[in-house]
């Protein structure tokens, strides 16, 4: 049995001290140990206690991928933070697909990767 053939990148962005996220798919083909690229039509990040959907701009780049940065500033710790909580769920849809896919992330990342991004965050001089 092969592994879905479907992927998925998420990615967490502060641009210009705001809270972003990046979303990202395409597919493998196992056989032939090649991936493509898959253009992304909508996605949303929440939580339990962080559900703002419209409080994103969100655009796709050429490359097909979906881009949404806060347009509220003040809203970025509380993203941030639900981010590194855990428990959050990417829903996105592609655009060669008619129906939505949503991944639940139970696990936090890990200490290290807190460290390295409030290291980044400080080196930018972002608060």
């Amino acid at each position: 049995m092969k592994p879905e053939a479907g992927m998925v990148n998420f990615q967490l962005l502060n641009i210009l001290g705001r809270g972003a996220f990046k979303v990202t798919a395409g597919e493998i083909n196992w056989s032939q140990k090649s991936s493509v690229a898959r253009r992304i039509s909508a996605a949303d990040f929440s939580t339990s206690q962080f559900n703002h959907p419209s409080a994103f701009k969100k655009s796709i780049t050429p490359e097909g991928q979906l881009l949404a940065v806060l347009i509220d500033e003040s809203l970025s710790g509380d993203f941030i933070k639900a981010f590194f909580g855990g428990r959050y769920s990417i829903r996105f849809k592609r655009a060669d697909l008619n129906h939505d896919r949503t991944y639940y992330i139970e696990k936090t990342p890990g200490v290290d990767v807190l460290q390295s991004f409030a290291a980044c965050l400080q080196a930018m001089g972002v608060q």
